[in-house]
C-alpha cells in the first residue's frame, strides 16, 4: 500500500503545529512537508508528476469557488475596471523582467519566457489570503480578482501556444470561439437542468454537494477539451451557479475539498525544489524574486492611484500581487518540454517562484489583513 498521502498530512500537521507556536504562516508547512518527503528529501514521492495532477484539483476547486462569489454583472464590471490597470502593469513588468534576464546573461528567447512567466501573480495565494468581511476589502478583492483573472486568461493563451509548439491563427480563433459557447452552455445547463434538480432534491445535502462537484468537474473537463484550461471551465461553472439562492450552501460544502487538495498542491511545489542545484542557480533566482517583490507593489500602486484608487488600497493590492504564480511553473514546464527554455533559466525561475511564494506569504500574513493571520488585529475571515 502507498502511504505517501498519510505521511504528507501527518508531516504537514506536525510542522504546522510548530509553526503556529512560532507564530508563522501555515502555508510554509505545506511547502516544508513537500521538501521533506520529495525526491530531494526522503524520496517518499516516487512520482511528483502524478502528485501534481492530483493537486491540480485544488486549483480547479479554488477557481470554482471564486466564480461562486461573483454575480455575472459584477464580474463584467470587475473585469472592465481592471482592464486598464492590467495592460499598463503587464507592459511595464514585461520590460523590467526582460531587461533583468538579459543583464543576467540569458539569451533573448530565455529572457522573453522569463519575462512572460514572471509577470503572473499567484491566484491561489492571492485569493487564499484575501479578506472579504469588510466593504473596503470587498472592493480590494474585486480589483484583485479582476487582475488575476486577466492574468490567467493571458497565461492560458501562452500555455496554448507552448503546448502546441506554436499555434496557427485558425486554431486560436477556434479557442476564442469556444469560450462564449462554453459560457452559453453553462448558463443554459444551470437554468434548465441544474436549478430544477436542486429545487427538487434540496433536502438531500449530499446530493447538492455531489451535483455541484460533478458540474464543476464536467465544465473543467470541457474547458480542458476546448483548450481553454480546466481552471477557466471551473470558473465558468462557478459563475453560472452564482445567481442561485443555494450558492452559499454549495460554497460551504466545497471548502474542505479545496483545502485538502491545496495542501497537496503546495507540497508538490516543495517537492520540486532540487536541493542539489539550489546554490548553482540561487543568485539568479534571488534577483528575479527580489525584482518581483519590489517592483510589483510599486507598479500596481502607481497604476491604481492613477485610476483614482486610494494610496492604502493600492499598496495593499500591489503587495498581495508581489508573488510569482503557479502558472509561472506551468509555463516553465511546457517551455522546457518544447526546448524553448534552457535548463539554467528553468531552474532559476522555478526557484524564484518558490522564494516569492514563501516570502510573500510571510509578508501578507504578518502585515496585512488576511484569513490566516497570527496577529488578532489582522485576522479576517
Amino acid at each position: 500500500m502507498d502511504y505517501w498521502l498519510f505521511l504528507l498530512f501527518f508531516i504537514a500537521s506536525v510542522i504546522a503545529t510548530l509553526l503556529l507556536y512560532a507564530r508563522q504562516p501555515l502555508l510554509v508547512a505545506y511547502f516544508a512537508a513537500g521538501v521533506v518527503l520529495g525526491p530531494y528529501g526522503l524520496d517518499v514521492f516516487s512520482d511528483v508528476d502524478r502528485l501534481s495532477q492530483i493537486a491540480h484539483i485544488g486549483i480547479v476547486s479554488l477557481l470554482f469557488l471564486i466564480g461562486l462569489e461573483m454575480q455575472p454583472k459584477a464580474l463584467l464590471k470587475t473585469l472592465s475596471e481592471s482592464l486598464g490597470v492590467f495592460f499598463v502593469a503587464t507592459a511595464v513588468l514585461l520590460g523590467l523582467f526582460f531587461g533583468l534576464a538579459i543583464i543576467l546573461g540569458f539569451n533573448v528567447v530565455d529572457s522573453l519566457i522569463i519575462a512572460i512567466a514572471a509577470q503572473f501573480s499567484s491566484t491561489i495565494i492571492g485569493i487564499k489570503l484575501l479578506p472579504t468581511t469588510v466593504l473596503h476589502h470587498r472592493h480590494l478583492g474585486d480589483l484583485m480578482v479582476g487582475i488575476l483573472l486577466l492574468q490567467d486568461i493571458l497565461a492560458i493563451f501562452v500555455i496554448i501556444i507552448l503546448d502546441n509548439n506554436g499555434i496557427g491563427s485558425l486554431q486560436m480563433l477556434a479557442v476564442l470561439g469556444a469560450a462564449p459557447l462554453l459560457v452559453l452552455f453553462a448558463f443554459a445547463g444551470v437554468q434548465y437542468v441544474i436549478a430544477p434538480l436542486l429545487v427538487r432534491f434540496e433536502r438531500y445535502h449530499e446530493y447538492i454537494f455531489l451535483l455541484s462537484l460533478g458540474w464543476m468537474m464536467g465544465l473543467a473537463l470541457l474547458g480542458s477539451y476546448f483548450k481553454l484550461s480546466a481552471e477557466i471551465g471551473a470558473f465558468i461553472a462557478g459563475v453560472s451557479l452564482a445567481t442561485l439562492p443555494i450558492t452559499r450552501a454549495i460554497a460551504v460544502s466545497m471548502h474542505p475539498i479545496r483545502d485538502f487538495f491545496l495542501v497537496i498542491f503546495f507540497a508538490t511545489i516543495g517537492a520540486n525544489i532540487d536541493l542539489n542545484q539550489i546554490t548553482e542557480h540561487l543568485f539568479n533566482a534571488v534577483l528575479i524574486a527580489m525584482l518581483c517583490m519590489a517592483s510589483k507593489p510599486v507598479i500596481y500602486r502607481l497604476v491604481l492611484t492613477k485610476h483614482s484608487e486610494s494610496n492604502n488600497l493600492s499598496w495593499d493590492i500591489g503587495i498581495r500581487l508581489g508573488v510569482l504564480s503557479e502558472f509561472s511553473l506551468i509555463v516553465v514546464f511546457l517551455a522546457t518540454q518544447g526546448n524553448y527554455l534552457s535548463e539554467s533559466a528553468a531552474q532559476a525561475l522555478q526557484l524564484a517562484t518558490i522564494i516569492t511564494m514563501i516570502l510573500n506569504t510571510y509578508w501578507v500574513t504578518n502585515f496585512l489583513p488576511n484569513p490566516l493571520a497570527i496577529k488578532k488585529h489582522l485576522k479576517r475571515d
